[in-house]
Parts: structure tokens; C-alpha cells; sequence
């Protein structure tokens, strides 16, 4: 099966966002909301799926795939570690370590007050 080139990715994402972002507005998700959420997707996706040989991605290489910063990048990936093992304090430590390095994370504030922090 060929490849889609870049333009009909683009073409494609917009048909299948537009249902997805009136779902959103509908439910009071902000674009900041959805950004910083798109942004862990991003962290998650390229660490699980982009790794070399088989293992996951390091920081530097998830920061070059998703155009985020290391330490964004970082904690991120931390807090979603953290959730995944079942360890929300150290989730929320993580995110919140994140939040002193940008107030503006919103999806971040929100995991956090969603694991009661």
C-alpha cells in the first residue's frame, strides 16, 4: 500500500477534526486544552510507537519527532509512566514539575486535578 504524501494527511486530519473539535467545544474543551492534550498524545505515540530496535524512544529523540521541548518532553512522559503504573502521586509530582516550567499547561493542570492534586 503507498504511502499518503504530506497534503493528503493534512486533508484527510481535517475531515475526521472537524466532528472531534465540535465534540470538544461542545463540552467546554478549550483549543489550550486540546493543544497541551494533543501535545501528551504526541510524548505517548512517539515513545511507544518510534523507538529503535524494537524499544521505546529516549527524550531526545520523542523532542525531535514532536517538535516539544526535552523538558516538556520529560515530564510528560513521566506523568504518563506514573498513571500507567498505577502511581498517581508520582504522576502528579511529575506534572507539577512540569507546570512550574510553563503555568500555561492546562492539560497538565487538569491531569492533575483529575488525580485529586
Amino acid at each position: 500500500m503507498p504511502h499518503a504524501t504530506h497534503d493528503e494527511v493534512i486533508a484527510a486530519t481535517r475531515l475526521w477534526l472537524r466532528p472531534v473539535i465540535h465534540i470538544l467545544l461542545r463540552s467546554g474543551i478549550t483549543y489550550r486544552e486540546f493543544a497541551e492534550l494533543s501535545k501528551m498524545i504526541y510524548v505517548e505515540v512517539a515513545t511507544r510507537h518510534f523507538g529503535r530496535r524494537n524499544r521505546p524512544t529516549n527524550v531526545s529523540r520523542t523532542a525531535m519527532l514532536t517538535g516539544l521541548t526535552p523538558d516538556t518532553d520529560y515530564h510528560y512522559r513521566l506523568a504518563l509512566a506514573q498513571v500507567k503504573a498505577g502511581q498517581p502521586q508520582k504522576a502528579k509530582d511529575a506534572l507539577g514539575n512540569a507546570l512550574r516550567l510553563n503555568p500555561r499547561l492546562s492539560a497538565a493542570s487538569a491531569l492533575l486535578k483529575s488525580l485529586g492534586g
